[in-house]
């Protein structure tokens, strides 16, 4: 194929490929907790050609010409910034401040019921489950983690009814039992 149209067909397949992130970014402009992706476009292999040609007057003559190879998606990366907190008036609707960097926070730790499977998300809309522990809406449990790190069970007193349950901003815990 022709050098020039095969950068013409990688630049139209790498547009293609930015026009479906954009397509799942309007999707999902109303799901909970999602997060914008972001398209970021390389340029592929160049191609180096020595042409060395004949001495003119003693001097050689080396020159090198560069071709492109077109262009691809080289990464597709996620915005992480903090997005808007809105005050529900939920006890369990939950936000997270911050930056969600590895190891920086910034996510929900959830546990599949089934196998057990750590997942992390940015969604906050919680539930309180027949058994009182805090779901989200698909079931998968939120891990409540006391200021080392370890599991924290919150059981009721038999007789015990939860009248009301406070998270502060610092993430502790409070409960009214009658």
């Amino acid at each position: 194929m022709i050098p020039s149209l095969q950068n013409g067909v990688s630049a139209l397949k790498s547009f293609a490929e930015g026009l479906q992130v954009l397509s799942n970014n309007i999707a999902n402009v109303n799901s909970l907790g999602y997060k914008s992706a972001r398209a970021n476009y390389t340029d592929t292999f160049y191609l180096h050609k020595n042409d060395p040609s004949f001495a003119v007057a003693g001097q050689t003559n080396n020159t090198t010409q560069d071709y492109g190879g077109g262009v691809k998606v080289g990464a597709l990366s996620s915005n992480f910034n903090q997005g808007v907190i809105e005050n529900t008036g939920l006890d369990l609707d939950l936000a997270i401040e911050g930056e969600a960097l590895p190891n920086g926070g910034g996510f929900f730790e959830l546990l599949d019921p089934v196998s057990g499977d750590r997942f992390y998300s940015r969604v906050g809309a919680f539930e309180s489950s027949s058994d009182g522990q805090i779901v989200t809406r698909d079931e998968f449990r939120y891990q409540l983690l006391d200021i080392n790190g370890n599991p924290v069970a919150i059981g009721l007193e038999e007789g015990e009814d939860l009248l009301a349950r406070r998270i502060d901003e610092s993430g502790k815990l409070s409960l009214i039992v009658s």
